[in-house]
Protein backbone atom coordinates (compact mmCIF):
# COMPACT_ATOMS: atom_id res chain seq x y z
CA UNK A 1 0.00 0.00 0.00
CA UNK A 2 1.24 3.45 -0.91
CA UNK A 3 0.98 5.82 2.07
CA UNK A 4 2.75 9.10 2.79
CA UNK A 5 4.70 11.19 0.29
CA UNK A 6 6.06 9.62 -2.85
CA UNK A 7 6.73 9.67 -6.57
CA UNK A 8 5.06 7.24 -8.99
CA UNK A 9 5.84 6.79 -12.70
CA UNK A 10 3.57 5.14 -15.25
CA UNK A 11 4.90 3.49 -18.44
CA UNK A 12 3.21 6.13 -20.64
CA UNK A 13 5.30 9.00 -19.14
CA UNK A 14 2.71 10.14 -16.59
CA UNK A 15 3.96 10.86 -13.09
CA UNK A 16 2.57 11.88 -9.72
CA UNK A 17 4.56 13.43 -6.90
CA UNK A 18 2.66 13.99 -3.70
CA UNK A 19 0.62 12.51 -0.91
CA UNK A 20 -0.76 8.95 -0.98
CA UNK A 21 -3.30 7.21 1.20
CA UNK A 22 -4.24 3.53 0.74
CA UNK A 23 -2.80 3.43 -2.81
CA UNK A 24 -4.72 6.57 -3.87
CA UNK A 25 -3.60 10.13 -4.54
CA UNK A 26 -4.87 11.91 -1.45
CA UNK A 27 -3.65 15.29 -0.23
CA UNK A 28 -1.42 17.73 -2.10
CA UNK A 29 0.39 16.70 -5.23
CA UNK A 30 1.51 17.32 -8.80
CA UNK A 31 0.34 15.11 -11.67
CA UNK A 32 2.00 15.40 -15.08
CA UNK A 33 0.83 13.78 -18.32
CA UNK A 34 3.28 12.74 -21.04
CA UNK A 35 1.93 15.44 -23.41
CA UNK A 36 2.91 18.29 -21.06
CA UNK A 37 -0.38 18.89 -19.24
CA UNK A 38 -0.07 19.27 -15.48
CA UNK A 39 -2.25 19.56 -12.38
CA UNK A 40 -0.94 21.05 -9.15
CA UNK A 41 -3.29 20.92 -6.22
CA UNK A 42 -5.35 18.78 -3.90
CA UNK A 43 -6.61 15.23 -4.36
CA UNK A 44 -9.15 13.17 -2.49
CA UNK A 45 -9.50 9.44 -3.23
CA UNK A 46 -7.62 9.71 -6.58
CA UNK A 47 -9.69 12.71 -7.81
CA UNK A 48 -8.91 16.41 -8.02
CA UNK A 49 -10.69 17.99 -5.07
CA UNK A 50 -10.26 21.42 -3.49
CA UNK A 51 -8.04 24.16 -4.85
CA UNK A 52 -5.83 23.44 -7.85
CA UNK A 53 -4.23 24.67 -11.05
CA UNK A 54 -4.56 22.77 -14.34
CA UNK A 55 -2.02 23.76 -17.00
CA UNK A 56 -2.27 22.87 -20.69
CA UNK A 57 0.88 22.51 -22.80
CA UNK A 58 -0.25 25.44 -25.02
CA UNK A 59 -0.19 27.92 -22.10
CA UNK A 60 -3.85 27.88 -21.08
CA UNK A 61 -4.65 27.40 -17.39
CA UNK A 62 -7.53 26.96 -14.99
CA UNK A 63 -7.05 28.07 -11.39
CA UNK A 64 -9.85 27.37 -8.99
CA UNK A 65 -11.94 24.83 -7.16
CA UNK A 66 -12.40 21.17 -8.02
CA UNK A 67 -14.85 18.51 -6.88
CA UNK A 68 -14.93 14.83 -7.87
CA UNK A 69 -12.21 15.43 -10.47
CA UNK A 70 -13.99 18.31 -12.26
CA UNK A 71 -13.96 22.11 -12.05
CA UNK A 72 -16.61 23.09 -9.53
CA UNK A 73 -16.98 26.46 -7.86
CA UNK A 74 -15.24 29.77 -8.50
CA UNK A 75 -12.37 29.61 -10.95
CA UNK A 76 -10.29 31.53 -13.44
CA UNK A 77 -9.68 30.41 -17.02
CA UNK A 78 -6.49 31.99 -18.34
CA UNK A 79 -5.57 32.15 -22.04
CA UNK A 80 -2.41 33.64 -23.60
CA UNK A 81 -3.37 36.57 -25.85
CA UNK A 82 -1.32 36.98 -29.01
CA UNK A 83 2.42 36.65 -29.57
CA UNK A 84 3.48 38.08 -26.22
CA UNK A 85 3.20 35.33 -23.62
CA UNK A 86 2.87 37.96 -20.88
CA UNK A 87 -0.45 39.17 -22.35
CA UNK A 88 -3.28 37.11 -20.90
CA UNK A 89 -7.06 36.99 -21.10
CA UNK A 90 -8.59 36.03 -17.76
CA UNK A 91 -12.19 34.87 -17.43
CA UNK A 92 -13.66 34.49 -13.96
CA UNK A 93 -16.65 32.25 -13.56
CA UNK A 94 -18.53 29.67 -11.60
CA UNK A 95 -18.16 26.08 -12.75
CA UNK A 96 -20.56 23.27 -11.93
CA UNK A 97 -19.55 19.67 -12.63
CA UNK A 98 -16.84 20.76 -15.09
CA UNK A 99 -18.93 23.31 -17.04
CA UNK A 100 -19.14 27.09 -16.84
Amino acid sequence: MLNGKGLFFWHDDRLYLGDWQDNMMHGEGTYRWGDGRMFIGCYEDDRKSGLGIYLWADGRAYHGNWKNGKQDGIGYYIVPDGQNTQDLKVKKGIWVNGKR
